[in-house]
C-alpha cells in the first residue's frame, strides 16, 4: 500500500516536473522540493516496513544521492551542458529508490533520450548542438522501471 503511494505520488511530481522543463526549460524549485521532502518521508518510512536500522536507512539514501551528485557536478563543470534541475531530481530518486535502482531509471532514460535524438538528427529537426530537456526521459525511465518492478513481483 505504502509503495504504491510512493510510485503514484513520484510519478505525478515527475510529470509534473517533465512538463515544466518541456516548456521552460526549467524546473520549479518548489515542486523539487516537494519530491525532496516526500522522498525522505519515503526512505524513512519503506526503510521502517523492511525493518532496516536507522544506519541502513541513511547509507542507502547517501548511497542513492551519489549519482545524482555527480550529475550536478558535471553540469556546473561543463557550463550547464547537463542541467542541474536533471541532477537535483536523481538526488532525490536516489533517496528513496538506492543507488542500483536510480542508475537503471538513468541509463533508462538516457537511452531513451538518445534515441529520441537519434530520431532528431536523422530527420533533419535538429543538429548535434540543440538542447533537449532530460527530465521527460527520467520519468520514463522511471516508470519503465515501476513495470519492470511490478512485472518481478508476479
Amino acid at each position: 500500500m505504502v509503495y504504491g503511494i510512493q510510485c503514484v505520488v513520484t510519478l505525478g511530481l515527475l510529470i509534473c516536473m517533465s512538463i515544466q522543463d518541456i516548456r521552460k526549460k526549467q524546473i520549479s524549485l518548489w515542486l523539487l522540493l516537494v519530491l525532496a521532502g516526500f522522498s525522505v518521508v519515503m526512505a524513512i518510512i519503506s526503510g521502517w516496513s523492511e525493518n532496516e536500522i536507522k544506519k541502513q536507512i541513511f547509507v542507502r539514501a547517501l548511497l542513492g544521492m551519489l549519482p545524482g551528485g555527480i550529475m550536478v557536478l558535471f553540469g556546473k563543470l561543463s557550463g550547464g551542458a547537463l542541467g542541474e534541475g536533471d541532477g537535483y531530481t536523481t538526488v532525490t530518486l536516489g533517496i528513496q529508490l538506492g543507488i542500483f535502482s536510480v542508475i537503471e531509471c538513468l541509463l533508462q532514460g538516457m537511452v531513451l533520450s538518445g534515441v529520441y535524438s537519434g530520431i532528431l538528427l536523422l530527420t533533419g529537426k535538429g543538429n548535434r548542438k540543440d538542447a533537449i530537456p532530460f527530465l521527460p526521459f527520467l520519468t520514463a525511465g522511471y516508470a519503465i522501471f515501476l513495470v519492470v518492478t511490478a512485472i518481478d513481483r508476479i
